[in-house]
């Protein structure tokens, strides 16, 4: 079977959801216009995900998803991160039997799910980080320091 297309499919969904949740956006970046895939109605986005691991046992703690800057992409990023959104990365492909832009079968390469964990932007493009949130490296700690009397009892008896 001789791939032919290959179409990346993102959905973002509230940081709380469950297996019965909409997605609160979908997108795809290969059917101008939109398209319905796997049952979803996906919109058309200019984006570029990386690192890809098409390996069967390969690891993958985070990904980037790179957008074109323009006003809607940007106020994404940031509700996506401010709102800490659960993202699905789903890679599709098809093969040549079914042609370049019409396909009627698609077959997932790899998924990747994660949290928007932060943003950046320069002048044309904006990058949306997921990754796991909960990181014992880039955990929520108060901005507050913990009073001894609340530490106190806490602590480790000889």
């Amino acid at each position: 079977m001789a791939v032919r297309g290959v179409v990346t499919v993102l959905e973002f969904y509230p940081s709380d959801y469950n297996i019965n949740t909409a997605p609160l956006y979908t997108f795809q970046n290969h059917f101008p216009g939109t398209r319905t895939i796997l049952g979803t109605v996906d919109t058309y986005n200019s984006y570029q995900v990386s690192p890809s691991v098409m390996e069967r046992d390969g690891s993958l703690r985070d990904m980037s998803i790179t957008f074109v800057a323009t006003a809607a992409n940007v106020d994404l990023v940031e509700n996506a991160v401010n709102n800490r959104y659960a993202v699905t990365v789903v890679v599709l492909r098809w093969s040549a039997v079914e042609g370049i832009d019409n396909p009627s079968n698609y077959n997932i390469l790899s998924l990747f799910t994660g949290n928007a964990v932060s943003g950046s932007a320069d002048l044309s493009t904006v990058t949306l980080q997921i990754g796991s949130y909960s990181d014992s490296l880039n955990t929520d700690i108060p901005w507050r320091k913990i009073p001894w009397t609340i530490l106190g009892p806490l602590s480790f008896r000889r």
